[in-house]
């Protein structure tokens, strides 16, 4: 059974919000929309906020525990 070093709930409920601003920043950087990864996505906060902008978004992680909550 694999131990995630994160409580993951607990930090999906208690990370700050992504801002707005922070997500078009990130989203401004970038040409082509067509693909974002997000790697070291956590719970997926900044995957959902640029997702409107791209017709793909991937979140990645090494803890099985936050992928697992980023997908609820």
């Amino acid at each position: 059974m694999t131990t995630s070093v994160w409580e993951t709930e607990d930090y999906r409920l208690n990370r700050p919000a992504i801002p707005p601003q922070v997500a078009q920043i990130a989203v401004g950087m970038v040409a082509k929309r067509r693909l974002a990864v997000d790697v070291g996505c956590g719970t997926g906060q900044m995957a959902l906020a640029i997702a409107p902008y791209f017709a793909q978004v991937i979140g990645v992680d090494a803890d099985p525990h936050m992928i697992a909550e980023a997908d609820r």
